[in-house]
């Protein structure tokens, strides 16, 4: 026998067999834990209640075991503000409170938040039938666990999702994904006004689309290539998308960086004592002299800094995420 495992109790398999004769099903409703009053369990089927229970709460999910369809894996998370205490073994308890099956547990500490753990623990515990076609379980909770691979499952299926939508997209149509350019969904380009040859699918759609939006996107071509629209400047910075009315603003249009006027104000009182505001700064030292009579006299310097009142760098911009932009060119037909 493995050195953990699980038992049915003698409550739990009469339960079982009264379920089986009149054809109802059963419910496993809560688990239970316990550390077994310091020292390792060992189950037994005549148990009916746990060595020294610590923690009670509501069964959160069940299945099938990948490895074996006769074995249910029973799931249930420990909040993080419960603890203090190690778990060595754990239960089923059906909808009238009794014990079905217990199982005995590795060592597990559970701590709360004040000993440095702010974590749910997510508990799994197998229960092993010789016939599952004959066992009918119900899980009646509205609470969920989602494992790491059940996330993963999920985020599998959004981005096949992404992908299939983007099967239902124009031909032409340029738009932000969050994918390295390497992972693209298929039929997609990145729009940096790269070539693509004539004869290959990609650049078939693109000299089939309209005069209008290749005029648009500088769509243009040579004897054997045709260009993407491109959404990059000359540094390699990429233009923010912007809504346009396609009057005094078509699609497709560049507006080039601007920013709003910065200003500021020379005081000049007595060698310019009172210094500036603004963006506009006394420099602190004189920038040239001169005599007057015996004596010489400073002329102040000043200094324009628009750092001084205004975030910097090297272009202008608002707060942004990065997306590759990309351009969906599906063969001609698709």
């Amino acid at each position: 026998m493995p050195d953990f495992y699980t038992v049915v109790t003698d409550t739990g398999l009469q339960a079982l067999g009264l379920a089986s004769a009149q054809g109802q099903s059963f419910s496993l409703t809560h688990a239970v834990v316990g550390d077994g009053n310091g020292l390792a369990v060992i189950p037994n089927k005549g148990m009916t209640d746990l060595v020294n229970e610590v923690w009670r709460g509501e069964v959160a999910g069940v299945k099938v075991d990948s490895d074996d369809s006769n074995t249910f894996i029973f799931e249930f998370a420990i909040p993080a503000d419960v603890g203090g205490f190690t778990i060595r073994e754990v239960g089923l308890l059906d909808e009238s409170g009794k014990l079905f099956c217990i199982g005995n547990f590795p060592e597990t500490g559970k701590p709360v938040a004040v000993n440095g753990s702010v974590r749910d623990l997510v508990v799994r515990l197998p229960l092993h039938f010789e016939n599952a076609d004959e066992v009918n379980l119900v899980i009646d909770t509205a609470v969920a666990i989602a494992t790491k691979q059940d996330v993963k499952n999920v985020m599998d299926a959004l981005t096949q999702r992404i992908i299939d939508a983007c099967w239902t997209m124009p031909a032409g149509h340029i738009y932000p994904v969050p994918f390295p350019p390497d992972e693209l969904p298929p039929h997609h380009q990145v729009a940096n006004g790269e070539g693509l040859l004539k004869t290959s699918d990609a650049g078939k759609t693109l000299l089939s689309m309209s005069a209008a939006y290749k005029a648009a996107h500088r769509v243009i071509e040579n004897e054997t290539h045709v260009f993407m629209p491109n959404v990059f400047d000359e540094n390699g910075d990429g233009y923010f998308p912007r809504f346009v009315d396609g009057g005094s603003r078509n699609v497709g249009s560049v507006q080039g960086d601007a920013m709003q006027n910065i200003v500021g104000e020379i005081h000049t009182g007595t060698a310019f004592e009172d210094g500036g505001t603004g963006a506009i700064r006394r420099a602190g030292y004189a920038m040239s002299s001169y005599w007057v009579g015996t004596s010489v006299q400073g002329i102040d310097g000043f200094i324009f800094d628009a750092s001084l009142i205004v975030r910097t760098a090297h272009e202008n911009r608002p707060k942004n995420y990065g997306f590759i932009p990309a351009i969906y060119l599906p063969p001609l037909g698709v």
